[in-house]
């Protein structure tokens, strides 16, 4: 990905987060965009399991 599409990402999640701090009204696009990065943080928290396992084994 180039970094204007990472940046644009990162834009769009900004804004989801906003929406929901100031308890928003939430488009089809927003729960996208929140699925994404739900998916994204549950990945980083295997990988960190993962290396945990590792690291005690």
């Amino acid at each position: 990905m180039d970094q204007i599409t990472i940046n644009s990402i990162k834009i769009e999640q900004a804004e989801l987060l906003n929406r929901l701090m100031i308890d928003a009204t939430l488009s089809e696009n927003d729960t996208k965009i929140g699925l994404c990065m739900l998916h994204e943080m549950l990945l980083k928290m295997k990988e960190n399991d993962n290396i945990q396992d590792v690291i005690t084994d």
